[in-house]
């Protein structure tokens, strides 16, 4: 089979290109492959009875993010606002209400609080640039800031963060942040940045009502004339005259496709696993590839036979959604006061907290699954240790009838410290510069972890490729000039 462009990854990047590419270009041969049984990607949801699916991966879209819900309202996707409340802490064996707003000086000083501080300190001039909505040049100070006369982008943000902070304060909001790898490896340029615009005030936060799986599934299928694959796993490209040549393993064999152009819409680590011909990306490929860090994500849901969170001293009222957070492995806990059945998010946890999680999994013989949905119901000693962490937390919690989990490799994407993260995003979403052979999606986004970014990154993308299938010869892809 031969396809004018080739898109690999069934997520929402990878369905939004064929969208918006078939869109585009009407005439154009599209198809669009993935690995797993169903797209989606890493946007999984599993419908068991709750008051809505529940999401194994990414969740919640913001006022913010336009894009995401222009294409909801396009596609017809209802969702609801849901309110977020932090109704407790759990540190050192002590489950407190949550504080008011905490001074700077304050040991305890909550982990959103830290980040926006330690901005203040190193960068007022972003902070003001930030709430001006004035993001590139917010961008271009950060970039030149130093600490201790370092850039930030060579700074890992934990050591950055123990340099500014007390010991106390730096574990303190570590507990109460929610993502313990934005006081890890990560490099502070791309860490505070990504806080910053996720803690921009006035953001309201919505759930699509079908789950978030139903967003990339109802986009692979909004463009009839885009073939779909699933079951493909790309394993090599190659090229064979003045095509592509891409093979994939299938359940019945090794499969081989030509292709005129392609996308690859993918996770780090899929990527890291495919062989590229020598000719189809520049020397600095594996290299810049190795400058992304993956972050492990890990949750598990309980269910019980009524919800004992009533009993606990806080109140929800509709639509809220009651967040406690705890320097135990569970990380976060999150409850509601839905109606039917009483489902809860035990555990919702990443970096070494998310691989604590796996090695129970893993300790039954359940093989953890590195490509499609990580998704399945979750084991009896599985359950019981997140049992305990809720016992420790809350005093009596009745057993849970059953679980539900969800195993990512890499639940979103970081930049290691001494990443000039700008530079490499350029080089890596055309590899080779003289080739139609284009990568997009989270992983490349300026800010990890959202749908949003992830799409913006890819719509960036596309004015590329786009522009490539405009050019008279890109049929022939002969050997040209770098116009660059």
């Amino acid at each position: 089979m031969r396809r004018d462009v080739v898109i690999v990854g069934g997520g929402v990047s990878g369905t939004f290109c064929a969208f918006e590419m078939h869109r585009a270009h009407p005439g154009v041969d599209i198809a669009l492959f993935d690995s797993a049984a169903d797209f989606g990607g890493r946007t999984a949801s599993v419908d068991m009875g709750a008051a809505r699916p529940l999401e194994g991966g990414a969740s919640f879209v913001s006022s913010a993010h336009r894009l995401v819900l222009r294409l909801a309202r396009e596609l017809r996707l209802p969702m609801t606002e849901v309110r977020f409340r932090q109704v407790g802490l759990h540190l050192e064996a002590d489950c407190a209400p949550p504080r008011g707003k905490q001074g700077l000086g304050d040991s305890a000083l909550t982990g959103a609080a830290l980040q926006h501080a330690t901005l203040t300190k190193l960068a007022p001039q972003a902070v003001a640039a930030i709430a001006a909505a004035d993001v590139a040049a917010a961008k271009r100070i950060l970039r030149s800031a130093e600490m201790d006369g370092r850039a930030l982008w060579r700074w890992p943000i934990g050591p950055l963060l123990e340099r500014l902070w007390s010991p106390e304060q730096v574990r303190r909001a570590r507990a109460t942040h929610g993502c313990t790898s934005n006081f890890g490896a990560a490099n502070a340029f791309d860490t505070l940045l990504t806080a910053a615009w996720e803690g921009a005030p006035g953001q309201s936060f919505y759930r699509f009502d079908d789950g978030a799986g139903n967003f990339g599934r109802t986009l692979a299928k909004a463009s009839p004339g885009v073939l779909r694959f699933t079951h493909h796993r790309l394993i090599a490209i190659g090229r064979c005259a003045d095509e592509f040549v891409l093979s994939f393993s299938t359940p019945a064999g090794l499969r081989h496709i030509k292709a005129g152009l392609v996308i690859l819409a993918l996770p780090r680590l899929a990527l890291s696993r495919i062989a590229f011909g020598d000719d189809s990306v520049g020397a600095a490929f594996h290299h810049d590839l190795a400058q992304i860090l993956d972050v492990p994500a890990f949750k598990l849901f309980l269910e019980f036979d009524r919800r004992w969170w009533d009993d606990l001293p806080f109140a929800l009222g509709a639509g809220d959604l009651g967040a406690v957070f705890t320097q135990l492995a569970a990380q976060q806990n999150y409850f509601e006061n839905a109606a039917r059945r009483h489902w809860m998010l035990a555990v919702f946890a990443d970096s070494e907290n998310a691989l604590y999680w796996r090695s129970l999994l893993e300790a039954d013989g359940a093989a953890s699954v590195t490509n499609g949905a990580p998704m399945g119901a979750a084991p009896a000693h599985l359950i019981a240790a997140a049992h305990r962490h809720l016992e420790i937390m809350y005093g009596r919690v009745p057993a849970p009838r059953c679980g539900v989990y969800a195993d990512w490799s890499a639940g979103w994407h970081a930049w290691r410290a001494g990443a000039r993260s700008w530079e490499v995003r350029e080089r890596l979403v055309q590899p080779n510069s003289n080739l139609p052979l284009f990568i997009c999606g989270e992983l490349l986004a300026e800010h990890a972890g959202w749908m949003e970014s992830a799409l913006n990154n890819a719509e960036e993308m596309l004015e590329r490729a786009s522009a490539w299938l405009a050019r008279p010869r890109a049929r022939t892809f002969l050997p040209f000039i770098n116009e660059r």
